[in-house]
This record gives C-alpha cells, sequence and structure tokens, in this order.
C-alpha cells in the first residue's frame, strides 16, 4: 500500500506540471502611470489647434507587444446632426517590447473639433494575447465657439457643504455666439471615471427659440431627503446649434 501512494504522487506531480506549462502566460500587462498633458487627474482641459500629448508606462511579467490609444468623443447624441458638427476621433498603435516600456504619442487636435467631452481611453496588450485593465481619461476640447458658463453661487472653489434636503440655489449665466439647442443641469455623485448616480437633472430645450443667454437664477437643485454624505457635483451641459458644448461642474460635499 505504501508503494502504491509513492508512485501515485510523482504522477500527479508529473500532470500539474503538464497543465500548467500547456496554459503558459496568462498574467496579463498593467499600466503603472499614464498622463494626458503631464496630467492625471479628471478632467484634462485641452484646446483645439494645439498638441496632445499621452504618456503611459507598462510592464509585463514576460513580454510587451503594444499600447492602443484611442481618443473619441462623448456627446451622448446631444448633436442632432447639425451642419460644422466635426468631432474628434485619433487611434494609434504603439509597439513596445520587454518587461517594462514607456509609450509616448503627441499629435495635434483639428482646429475645427467640436467643442465638449472627450475621453482618452488606453489599452495595453502583451505577447502572450493577454490585455491589462484599461485606463480611461476625460478630456475636455475648447475651440474658442464653445457656450461660456459663469457661476457666481455657490462658491463651488471652496467645496460647499450641505445636507440632506437642502435646496442648492444657483446665480450665474452662461451665453453662446451661437444660438442654444439644449442645457442640462444635473446634481450626480461619480462612481467611477464614466459612471454616474444623478439624483436631479434640469433640462431645457431651446432649439429654434434664438436664446444665446440664459440665466441660471431661476435653475435650483433638491439635495434626496436619503442622500449619503460624501462628495456630488453640480454638472452644467450647455450645447449650442453647432453642437458645441460647454461644459461646468462643481463639487461639493453632503454632511
Amino acid at each position: 500500500m505504501s508503494k502504491m501512494r509513492l508512485l501515485i504522487v510523482p504522477f500527479a506531480l508529473l500532470t500539474l506540471v503538464s497543465c500548467t506549462k500547456d496554459k503558459g502566460d496568462t498574467t496579463p500587462p498593467k499600466f503603472v502611470s499614464a498622463t494626458v498633458q503631464g496630467e492625471s487627474e479628471n478632467p484634462i482641459y485641452l484646446n483645439a489647434g494645439t498638441a496632445i500629448g499621452v504618456m503611459a508606462e507598462v510592464s509585463d511579467n514576460e513580454a510587451l507587444k503594444q499600447v492602443k490609444i484611442d481618443l473619441h468623443d462623448d456627446f451622448d447624441g446631444h448633436d442632432h446632426n447639425k451642419a460644422g458638427f466635426t468631432p474628434w476621433t485619433y487611434v494609434n498603435i504603439i509597439s513596445v517590447n520587454g518587461k517594462s516600456a514607456v509609450a509616448v504619442d503627441t499629435t495635434i487636435i483639428p482646429e475645427e473639433a467640436t467643442a465638449g467631452v472627450y475621453h482618452a481611453v488606453l489599452r495595453v496588450l502583451d505577447k502572450a494575447g493577454n490585455e491589462g485593465e484599461f485606463v480611461e481619461k476625460v478630456l475636455i476640447i475648447k475651440n474658442g465657439s464653445e457656450p461660456i458658463i459663469s457661476v457666481t453661487a455657490p462658491d463651488f472653489s471652496a467645496t460647499p457643504q450641505f445636507a440632506p434636503g437642502d435646496v442648492i440655489s444657483l446665480a450665474g449665466s452662461i451665453s453662446d455666439v451661437d444660438e442654444f439647442e439644449e442645457i442640462h443641469i444635473l446634481l450626480r455623485q461619480q462612481e467611477d471615471v464614466d459612471h454616474y448616480i444623478t439624483f436631479g437633472e434640469r433640462e431645457f430645450d431651446l432649439a429654434d427659440q434664438n436664446v444665446s443667454s440664459f440665466d441660471l437664477s431661476a435653475v435650483s437643485l433638491t439635495i434626496p431627503t436619503d442622500a449619503k454624505a460624501g462628495e456630488y457635483e453640480v454638472a452644467i451641459i450647455a450645447v449650442d446649434k453647432l453642437g458645441n458644448q460647454g461644459i461646468y461642474y462643481g463639487h461639493l460635499r453632503v454632511e
């Protein structure tokens, strides 16, 4: 009986080694760091007609293969196929080697790019075909023709505090060289880079009304009575008839 055990154990070990060897490299590569124009915190503000630089430091347990850079708009259908609407996209794949590498890329944002929210999505692949977790950056591109949003109250630069059930009364204005198409004002809380829980939204459909200025003092948002403590955001998105977006983010705390 004891001899049988001695024979079985080596066979089991050989089987385990064989299976492991067949699987090969299954460890995905990863991003060590990633920046756009040297910035890592979202959002990152850029101007049309200027250069945009992307840098990604990546690593793998065996051998890297490539880094993919994908820049595209996130307009959520707020374009209405208007004449002059020219969202910008850019994709580049950079070959990398070794266990660690730095991928660097620079391109020019077209002067005619529609203003608004864009995303930079970075992906990394190793030579075994494993793909690491992607990195996403939020970009706000301005072209000089986007709606201008000025919020004078509350003073979001000081991260004001509110309590559940409080009313946030806004003051300020939105102006544009063209007519407004629509305005969205939201109270929301961020879950991750591009996902939010929205607790309240005011929508204003201004298409074909020849409106190019908007008074924010007519707008208020109510914090839900069951809102949990934490950081929240007031987001203002103003879209003009050419599809250009003016973007404003104001942060507050609920205690």
